[in-house]
């Protein structure tokens, strides 16, 4: 299955306010800062395995002892250059993967304009069982700015959540932490953001952090259903950082605020992601009517500076 960002450039002599566009796909239009003349700038990425059980690409299978090297490739659809780090994470949780013969936890592309690259990497033997894979595609993951602005998750973060099932893919048993939903119902949210404050709104929301901030921070998560789950994961530029709640449960339908502690903080892009209903059987939700939610939905970037 293929996944691919669309936003639109506008250059005029000043900087405008930004307005988001998002289908109910993979593609997702943004116009960010202005110009004359319209250029259409998009990236994308590619996860495919020819052992997948259907053609929709959401589950891969392996035999028990068998190897694992999906099919990838980013493309920098752009008349510019581009940087960008591809991570993946095996049961929310950073993974290295052979790469040019040595195991890597990152790697650092840098694309002409209008190019696409294949990128061979082969996963380590897993035991029996069932997984749940994030391939993660960061855009200009180096670029740190000290300014205070809203850099929204559709020009940086592209993903492709697969389920990988191991022989005979026994399912995974998880503990999840309670959190109990206070927010007031006027505070609908729509995204995911960062606060310093419980029941915050998208007034409060974090443009950047200092690297030695002590707050608690609080991450406000929309939660469209009753008793829904979630898995919870960061980077701070190529490495994952530590939290004190990575699974959580909400009980109510309504907008939700999560204490977030970081147990590690350091200078860099913050990078947070919300994955819906970990571990779940995709195939079977799609022979569903009122299937769940299989959505990774991210923060605004927030950079973190001395």
């Amino acid at each position: 299955m293929y996944r691919r960002i669309i936003f639109l450039f506008f250059i005029i002599s000043s900087l405008a306010g930004c307005s988001l566009y998002t289908s109910k796909d993979v593609s997702q239009k943004k116009d960010v800062e202005q110009k004359k003349e319209a250029v259409l700038y998009s990236f994308g990425l590619d996860v495919f395995s020819e052992n997948a059980l259907s053609e929709t690409q959401e589950t891969h299978l392996v035999t028990l002892g068998g190897e694992y090297k999906p099919d990838i490739k980013v493309t920098n659809d752009m008349p510019i250059n581009s940087s960008y780090r591809l991570v993946f994470l095996l049961n929310y949780k950073q993974i290295s993967v052979n790469y040019r013969g040595k195991p890597v936890r990152s790697i650092d592309l840098k694309l002409n304009r209008y190019e696409n690259r294949k990128i061979d990497v082969e996963f380590p033997k897993l035991e029996s069982g069932s997984y749940d894979i994030i391939a993660l595609l960061i855009r200009n993951p180096d670029e740190i700015t000290k300014q205070k602005k809203f850099q929204p998750s559709q020009e940086f973060y592209l993903y492709r959540r697969v389920q990988l099932v191991v022989g005979a893919g026994e399912e995974r048993n998880q503990t999840y932490k309670l959190v109990d939903n206070t927010l007031e119902k006027k505070n609908n949210i729509d995204g995911v953001f960062l606060t310093n404050k419980f029941n915050g709104t998208s007034q409060d929301l974090l443009l950047n952090m200092r690297t030695n901030e002590k707050k608690k921070q609080y991450l406000n998560i929309p939660n469209y259903n009753d008793s829904s789950r979630y898995a919870i994961f960061a980077f701070i530029g190529d490495e994952q950082v530590n939290l004190d709640s990575s699974f959580v449960e909400i009980k109510r339908k309504g907008p939700s605020s999560v204490p977030l502690e970081f147990i590690t903080r350091k200078e860099g892009n913050l990078v947070i992601g919300v994955v819906a209903n970990p571990y779940i059987n995709v195939e079977n939700q799609n022979e569903k009517e009122n299937k769940l939610s299989t959505d990774v939905m991210f923060s605004n970037r927030i950079p973190i500076h001395n």
